[in-house]
């Protein structure tokens, strides 16, 4: 038997929470970029997991910040830019992280 993302969700969210290691987040933020590339991802990410996702990209140690760009970007070319857009005007993040994601949403499209 095949784990999905759904199934799992709830623990990718809990490791990429503050309390986990930086080098836990980025193994994490990994795995989602593996599973989104997969061609099989049959359903969208939790908005929950997306939430997630994104509130890593402020995060304080660069490693994990990169990995969340990578991971957004894999989860904006299966939903579509606007799920992880809509995200990011909810939290107050910086302008240069911001207009960072909008350049990567572009890019989904125009791929």
């Amino acid at each position: 038997k095949c784990t999905t993302l759904h199934e799992i969700s709830e623990y990718l969210i809990s490791a990429l929470g503050r309390s986990s290691t930086p080098k836990v987040r980025v193994q994490v933020l990994k795995l989602i970029t593996r599973s989104m590339g997969h061609k099989v991802t049959s359903r969208r990410p939790d908005s929950s997991l997306c939430d997630a996702v994104v509130a890593c990209v402020e995060d304080g140690v660069l490693d994990v910040r990169q990995a969340a760009f990578t991971a957004a970007a894999a989860m904006m070319r299966v939903t579509g830019p606007a799920t992880v857009l809509a995200r990011i005007e909810e939290i107050n993040m910086e302008p240069k992280r911001r207009a960072k994601l909008v350049q990567l949403a572009a890019q989904c499209t125009s791929a």
